[in-house]
């Protein structure tokens, strides 16, 4: 079965994907945990939280290993040509404007809540994603990436103690966002090891968004691991990975006991493929301890300074996605397979939580009329479920248009309303800023190079 090629030059760093722009002749394909999508936005392509969803099995090995990773588009094979013959650089920018990505007034006082949206920037201003990627195929059988990041958005985890590591600010510095060699030559043989700092094959997402999907901000991961791989050239891939715990297990989930730092594991399935206009790809992840999400591991740092948990919890991620023509279709699901201890994560007072969440978005591409632009509109619904704990709405519903303004420049609009969890949903009775309806409107300028 001969697939159809894809040439990653997405977002706007050569690793992590964030929404960016392609080549006006390249595809572009979102960041997917496991598989190709080509993005038909523009007649340059670029991935964020809008793209356009084309499954497509890539026959180009080098390019299903990084979408595996969710770096598509941050892979090296950037607009800048091949300056030596073993170093190629890739690179991009997102500027974003927002409003209204709060509940109510923000309190800042040590120890008490910021009221901010998960996943959202509560800046009204900021740059989301300033990167530089360096890619280098040292042989047939070794390759090494490495991307450095810069953004000033607000923590996309807006629980947290003001002054706490990782309260806004804290990640204002340049910093090594991934970094890892890979073993293996698909062309000879299926099978590849990974070793480094990467994003976890768990959840189907892409990085630096505009808004970060619910799905998105349960099952994000960055930690360094080992993942040991399977890629196919008809479309299946799969793969196993471990790494040691970012958080360490005690009884009460307190420094004072007991503590280990076990080692975590997951495992990943997916498959995807293409005939003409019509794609679609499928996929699972498993990840044994969910406590090494970020998300996780920022409410701990919030609850006792520390990153002590009481219980091992284990999480699923599911997606389905699929194009025909010029219409695509899009859907996630990410949740825990059991509940927390209430000393980790908390539902309604006093109650254990097992906080899950879905997403479904449809998309249309078409060309505008007079401007001779291309562009793609987008109408999605989020929802989810016991995550008020992790400053996630109950109900969301989205829209925007992206569009191809320039040669590798886009600008995306992005509508959100965010509906909050009711009083009788709540893990605390005191915080009536939480009872609230908030409308964003978010506008992002990005370009690649």
């Amino acid at each position: 079965m001969k697939l159809k090629s894809v040439v990653a030059s997405v977002s706007l760093l050569g690793l992590i994907a964030a929404p960016a722009v392609a080549s006006a002749n390249s595809k572009f394909a979102s960041h997917t945990a496991h598989s190709k999508f080509t993005n038909r936005v523009a007649h340059t392509k670029f991935a964020s939280m809008s793209q356009p969803v084309q499954a497509v099995a890539d026959q180009n090995f080098d390019n299903m290993l990084v979408a595996s990773n969710h770096n598509t588009g941050r892979s090296g094979d950037g607009l800048l040509a091949d300056w030596t013959s073993l170093i190629k650089i890739h690179g991009g920018f997102n500027a974003d404007v927002h409003s209204g990505a709060r509940w109510g007034e923000s309190d800042l006082t040590p120890g008490s809540y910021v009221k901010g949206i998960a996943g959202m920037d509560g800046k009204a201003m900021s740059i989301n994603d300033l990167y530089l990627s360096l890619y280098s195929r040292i042989n047939d059988w070794t390759e090494a990436r490495a991307s450095v990041d810069y953004f000033s958005t607000s923590n996309s985890y807006t629980f947290v103690r003001k002054n706490s590591r990782y309260a806004d600010g804290a990640a204002y510095s340049p910093a090594i966002d991934q970094a890892f060699v890979t073993f293996g030559n698909m062309h000879s043989y299926p099978v590849y090891l990974q070793v480094g700092k990467s994003y976890l094959p768990f959840g189907n997402y892409d990085l630096h968004p505009l808004v970060k999907p619910m799905t998105q901000v349960l099952s994000e991961a960055n930690v360094e691991n080992a993942q040991l791989g399977v890629m196919t050239d008809f479309g299946l891939s799969g793969g196993v990975y471990g790494f040691e715990s970012r958080s360490f297990h005690s009884s009460n989930g307190a420094s004072a006991s007991p503590a280990t730092n076990p080692m975590a594991y997951g495992a990943y399935l997916n498959f995807a493929n293409q005939w003409n206009n019509i794609g679609y790809d499928v996929g699972l992840g498993y990840l044994d301890n969910m406590l090494n999400t970020q998300i996780m591991t920022a409410k701990l740092a919030y609850d006792d300074h520390s990153d002590y948990y009481a219980s091992r919890v284990s999480g699923l991620a599911l997606h389905a996605n699929a194009s025909v023509g010029s219409f695509d279709f899009r859907a996630n699901y990410v949740g825990a397979l059991s509940r927390y201890s209430e000393s980790d994560l908390s539902f309604k007072t006093g109650e254990a939580a097992r906080p899950w969440a879905y997403g479904l978005q449809a998309g249309y591409g078409f060309d505008m009329p007079v401007v001779e632009k291309h562009a793609r509109g987008y109408l999605g619904f989020q929802h989810s479920g016991e995550a008020s704990a992790l400053n996630l709405p109950e109900n969301r519903w989205e829209a925007g248009v992206s569009v191809d303004v320039l040669k590798n420049t886009m600008v995306d609009l992005n509508w959100t309303n965010n509906r909050s969890y009711g009083s009788d949903k709540l893990n605390f009775s005191n915080d009536t800023a939480m009872h609230r309806v908030s409308n964003t409107i978010g506008l992002r300028v990005g370009v690649n190079f």
